[in-house]
């Protein structure tokens, strides 16, 4: 076994070739951006001494998501260095390296500034760039379209193999061929997975050349010979042997069954069909033919046996010749086209490289160091392109990082074989070893277990080292009921054995549960998460259960519903186009462009977006003169369709006030109105390219029949998972953290469906179509390991605590076995050392591991949870489970806020304005504004602000109860009364306004907002238009990552309110800017505004108030009816002084600028 060396990214010798493994949370992201910092200013590099531009170095990772994830951290790392210099911060880890700080602080600066122009992309796009960047004079050009679906791809060759092979042959033949697979589509589906990616070996016993017609035929001679061997010498034989036989009741058994049998043999053989009452036969007399031993056994017995297999051996014939000819069809039917999958990218990238020798040369010049992300995810072909490209090569780099225990893709196409065998190759492995993520007794429980059992992941390959836990976490734990938790504990199903189905609901049943009482004792501040500094109760959202696929997940949902706990599935991949809104949308669109048909206007009012009952539609059917208003209105929506496209059309439609007066039932369903923006987004991307109207609904109605969710975007997409358990797979959570996780279902597996594993010594991919005993152990060898890391994965997902539901289990009807199956589970291998267990064995390996765990790992035998259950009315369970929220990997559309925008673009502002001010603290300071700092603070000062009415006495039980719940010192009442009171008496402007003067009935708070995103938004003409009208805006940073944001903008309004018939909206702020109100000025204030790019919030809610006020006002004018924005930066208000503004900062926008972006981008 090779050593590895201790990674320290600062020191770490970026040469040559070496691999780095990085088990779960050990900061291989962090490291990445030390490599990356370093490269950029050449720090302890000798090949670079100077530096690399972000364009020379080359970063390749998994997917889109990580892509984009992880050029954001390295442009924070950058602006987290480039703040180090200006700062002399000699606490950040690269400072004391650097040698000439003004040089450093330039190329950073460069970076952060070119930082989008960055060599980082998935495999499929650097091969794409490289394809199209014409580094050679190659025969090949890219004009190629790429397929971003290809499911009707796959469609149409598995119906092209059907129609060819399957449903033109003979009907007897075709009618066995439909007992295997239904239509195309079934056979898609076992195909599927070998058509895509790696073509495996076959071995089969069945000759591939022969056609199925001849197989069948040859089949059926070879019956009806069983069938005259029966008639002319079995028969009689058999009749000669019964009679001989003294036990009356098998001698009538046998009598019965060769009446079976003959008359069988006396029917026209029309398929495969061979009575298994042979067989029985065979069994009953075999201690009483030995006479006749030889000529049953070779003549006849020996042939029932091998016609037994015919079935069998037509569909492995039928499966074989499906993937030769569906590869061949995919390959000409794309050649016919002229397009390309992703696969086919990588492949013609390898054919060109290896093809042209200089080709490599030229791209180490180009990209003298390439680091490649999520390594142990690779196959054959990527290693074989990195490794011509660098391998061995002087003047470059390749670093390899990944981590062979979370190799968890392998139905993608990832490969860890492949990285097994690249790891042979190299000589320098360094390894990542210190946890950072979770807590000291999490990490020393999962070393507990997975160095209890030798080669714990089965392959030697593959290795376990103890993870290494840093001293600051050692105060991370969790407490239910005031009890401390162990980091992990099983909870087992306390009887024997039991089924997969009933162990799914059993587990399900007691996890919802378990949340119930989790949520019900955080309530009264019983269960709750700690740390050194404080401890904050568990909420709903810090729970996550961690699922393999969606019927575990259908178990959890169900589970969670029945005692009204919101969750969600953040795995969801169903299409939006098989939800009620798209068959609404469909009959909406529909009368549309056929409004003069009565009938399909009415389907159309029956929709829930018009939500008439059918009461109402009798009602309309005798008031003629509604009803024409109503096609009237449809044939207006059609001319707008013709003159503004469907986005706009929609639009109207939505705004039209009359409509949301009238029905009103629409407005309320979040999720409805989501989706069907989600789908009129599609529809408007779609009308680019299908111009005509009836051809795009004709393409809207296939979609809602066939799609099969290949396209990301037609997924649905879910948000406010922050209000919910969040429910997700096992793949989707790899890369994340969370508080509390939860594995309800892991004492479960599937066995494959057929047989495929790679060889031993040149791991080549096999497919077994005959399914010998040695292979199917292979197989399920690598299933097992497979399931082993997926097992890995979700148990270093969490921070405090992972609890784990595991059962004695049994596989069929073998619920009364003794021994279980659990032994062929992740889990059980790990606990039951691979060893056969029944429940009382499994019983005492869990309490083993407990008691020598040092109370890191427990064991929950309880029988049921259920008596824990309290009568009481949760506040959680009134929240909407039907809100929508985005994948976290779908930057196409979410209900995006102005805190998404800030998100992504708070490091774009200048750092002269970062640091123009004074430097400030970063701990608690109780000085003369006596406030403490932080995020919650701020959400504590705006619920005693929306709570209070400002005409009234300052009511101090509203401080005491949020004081209690944002758990501050009770002791700050009085100050922060008095201090409340003079914000609120404090004079705005010059014309007596102060928030004391405003009337209940004049005031609106926390105003909610939904506005819809026409298109996507085009960067620079947003930030042309902002710049040009707006003050503040003309001073920040473009704002950037803003192109693909669409669907709905939502937010809420502090305050809105009404003085002297202006309409004003106010927002509180919190920000800290120095020890008193003299630090709140107009400069710092306007420092602050640029730096949290408040512009682009007060643009949005003006837009949002406009909307608001056109609606509600005849004969608006924004000039007239609106009068500006406070923004009220209370830290910094602490008299009644009406001479100062400190603290207090106002804008009203130029109309144009609200008009246009509510015109053209809203």
């Amino acid at each position: 076994m090779k050593k590895y060396r201790k990674l320290n990214p600062i020191s770490f010798p970026i040469k040559g070739t070496c691999l780095i493994e990085a088990s779960a949370g050990t900061g291989k992201t962090y490291s990445i951006i030390i490599f990356y910092l370093r490269l950029l200013l050449g720090l302890n590099i000798k090949s670079f001494p100077h530096g690399l531009s972000v364009k020379e170095i080359l970063l390749v990772t998994y997917t889109e998501f990580a892509k984009n994830q992880l050029k954001e951290r390295i442009r924070k790392g950058i602006i987290h260095l480039k703040s180090a210099c200006i700062n002399k911060d000699e606490t950040h880890p690269l400072f004391k390296e650097i040698k000439n700080v003004k040089k450093s602080l330039i190329k950073l600066i460069y970076a952060e500034h070119n930082i989008d122009e960055a060599s980082i992309f998935t495999i499929h796009g650097f091969c794409h760039k490289m394809l199209s960047a014409n580094l050679i004079e190659s025969k090949f050009f890219l004009d190629k379209n790429t397929i971003e679906d290809e499911s009707y791809l796959y469609n149409q060759i598995s119906k092209n193999f059907w129609e060819k092979y399957c449903s033109k042959l003979p009907i007897l033949i075709s009618k066995i061929i439909f007992s295997y697979w239904k239509d195309s589509d079934f056979l898609l589906k076992d195909t599927l997975p070998f058509i895509k990616g790696e073509k495996p070996t076959i071995l089969s016993s069945v000759n591939k050349k022969q056609s199925i017609k001849n197989f069948y035929y040859s089949k059926i001679i070879y019956i009806n010979k069983i069938k005259r061997i029966w008639k002319k010498l079995i028969i009689k034989m058999l009749l000669k042997i019964v009679s001989n036989l003294m036990n009356a009741n098998k001698k009538e058994k046998i009598l019965k069954y060769i009446n079976i049998i003959d008359a069988w043999s006396n029917n026209k053989t029309e398929n495969f069909d061979v009575p298994i009452e042979i067989k029985k036969i065979k069994n009953l007399l075999k201690n009483h033919y030995k006479n006749y031993k030889n000529i049953l056994q070779n003549i006849f017995f020996n042939k029932v046996d091998e016609s037994y297999k015919f079935y069998k051996k037509l569909k492995e014939l039928i499966f074989q010749k499906s993937i030769i000819k569906m590869r061949e069809y995919k390959k000409t039917e794309k050649k016919n086209q002229e397009k390309l999958d992703f696969d086919d990218l990588i492949i013609l990238f390898k054919t060109e490289l290896f093809k042209f020798n200089k080709l490599s040369k030229i791209i180490r010049n180009i990209y003298p160091v390439a680091i490649i992300d999520e390594f142990q995810d690779t196959d054959l072909i990527q290693y074989k392109i990195f490794f011509k490209i660098y391998y061995k090569k002087k003047m470059c780099s390749l670093i390899l990082i990944g981590d062979p225990k979370q190799a968890i893709y392998g139905f993608r196409g990832a490969d860890i074989f492949t990285y097994i065998k690249i790891k042979n190759k190299i000589k320098n492995i360094y390894s990542l070893q210190t946890n950072w993520r979770s807590s000291v007794r999490m990490v020393n429980a999962v070393n507990f277990l997975f160095s209890r059992i030798k080669n714990p992941f089965i392959y030697k390959n593959i290795n376990f080292d103890k993870a290494l836990s840093i001293k600051k976490n050692n105060n991370l734990n969790f407490f239910i009921e005031n009890k401390l938790q162990s980091a992990i504990e099983f909870v087992m199903y306390p009887k024997n054995n039991i089924g997969l189905h009933n162990y799914q609901k059993y587990m399900a049943e007691q996890y919802a549960i378990k949340i119930y009482n989790i949520i019900n004792s955080s309530d009264y501040k019983k269960t709750y998460l700690e740390n050194k500094y404080s401890h904050k109760n568990v909420i709903i959202s810090d729970i996550t259960i961690l699922v393999r696929n969606r019927t575990e997940a259908n178990f959890m949902k169900i589970a969670c519903d029945k005692l009204s706990i919101p969750n969600i599935y953040l795995s969801d991949n169903s299409s939006v186009f098989h939800t009620l809104e798209a068959k609404d949308i469909i009959q909406i669109l529909n009368a549309i462009l056929f409004p003069e048909n009565e009938n399909i206007v009415r389907c159309a009012l029956l929709t829930k977006m018009f939500g008439l009952t059918n009461v109402e539609i009798q009602k309309l059917n005798y008031n003629k003169k509604i009803f024409k208003k109503i096609i009237l209105e449809f044939i207006l929506y059609r001319d707008l369709w013709d003159k503004f496209g469907i986005m706009q059309m929609m639009n109207y439609i939505l705004d039209n006030k009359n409509y949301f007066t009238m029905f009103n039932k629409f407005k309320k369903d979040i999720k409805y109105f989501s989706n069907i923006i989600h789908i009129v987004e599609i529809l408007h991307e779609t009308s680019k390219k299908i111009k005509n109207k009836h051809e795009l609904l004709k393409w809207l109605y296939y979609q809602i029949t066939f799609n099969d969710v290949q396209n990301e975007n037609h997924k649905i997409r879910v948000f406010d998972e922050d209000k919910a358990v969040k429910i997700m797979t096992i793949f989707k959570s790899k890369g994340l953290q969370f508080p509390i996780v939860f594995l309800p279902f892991l004492s479960s597996f599937r066995t494959k469906k057929h047989v495929l594993f790679h060889s031993k010594k040149k791991y080549k991919l096999i497919l077994d179509l005959k399914s010998t005993l040695k292979n199917r152990k292979l197989s399920d060898k690598e299933r097992l390991s497979e399931d082993i890391r997926l097992f890995y994965v979700a148990i270093t997902r969490a921070i405090y605590h992972c609890s784990i539901g595991i059962c004695s289990l049994s596989i069929g009807n073998q619920t009364k076995s003794v021994m279980s199956h659990t032994h062929r589970t992740s889990i059980g291998y790990i606990i039951q050392k691979r060893k056969k267990s029944d429940w009382n064995t499994l019983k005492k390996y869990l309490e083993n591991i407990s008691f020598y765990s040092k109370g890191n790992i427990s064991v929950n035998l309880k029988k049921n949870l259920c008596k824990k259950i309290l009568k009481t009315n949760f506040s959680f369970f009134n929240i909407k489970k039907n809100i929508i929220s985005n994948k976290k990997e779908d930057y196409f559309f979410k209900s995006i806020s102005f805190s998404y925008i800030k998100k992504n673009n708070f490091n774009k502002l200048n750092y002269i304005y970062e640091h123009e001010k004074e430097n400030k603290e970063k701990i608690y300071d109780f000085n003369t504004s006596f406030l403490p700092k932080g995020k919650i603070f701020g959400k504590f000062i705006h619920k005693i602000f929306e709570k209070l009415n400002f005409t009234k006495n300052i009511d101090k039980n509203i401080i005491k109860e949020n004081l209690v719940k944002y758990e501050f010192d009770l002791s700050l009442t009085n100050d922060l009364a008095e201090w409340i009171k003079n914000i609120i008496k404090k004079p705005l402007n010059e014309d007596f306004l102060s928030l004391s003067r405003i009337k209940q009935k004049n005031k609106l708070t926390e105003l909610k907002f939904y506005l819809s995103i026409n298109s996507k938004i085009k960067e620079k003409e947003f930030n042309f238009l902002i710049k040009k009208y707006d003050p503040i805006s003309s001073k920040c940073f473009c704002l950037k990552n803003i192109n693909n944001i669409n669907g709905i903008l939502t937010g809420s309004v502090d305050l809105v309110f009404l003085w002297k018939k202006k309409y004003y909206f106010l927002d509180y702020k919190s920000n800290w800017l120095g020890e008193n109100s003299s630090f709140y000025n107009k400069k710092n204030m306007t420092l602050e505004m640029i730096k949290h790019r408040y512009d682009i919030q007060y643009q949005i809610y003006s837009v949002a108030i406009h909307r608001y006020l056109k609606y509600k006002i005849k004969k608006y004018d924004y000039n007239k009816h609106f009068g500006g924005i406070y923004y009220l930066f209370v830290r910094g208000i602490n008299n009644l002084c009406r001479k100062t503004k400190n603290g207090i900062y106002f804008i009203k926008p130029n109309y144009s600028l609200i008009n246009k972006i509510n015109k053209h981008f809203l």
